[in-house]
């Protein structure tokens, strides 16, 4: 069982929800072309710059 769930809101209104073993909130974002993203192990990669709310959940 996967230790976070996340759930993503962009600008656009679009939603990108996922589990994850690392906490998003202590990625440190790499700067990759002009965009900042937050890669997991799971090769979920998210651009910060398009980001309007972020949560994490932590799972019990």
């Amino acid at each position: 069982m996967k230790k976070y769930a996340v759930e993503v809101t962009f600008h656009d209104g679009k939603k990108f929800d996922f589990k994850t073993d690392d906490n998003v909130r202590m990625l440190q974002p790499k700067n990759i072309n002009g965009a900042k993203l937050i890669m997991t192990k799971e090769q979920y990669a998210v651009n910060l710059i398009h980001v309007k709310e972020m949560r994490v959940t932590q799972q019990v």
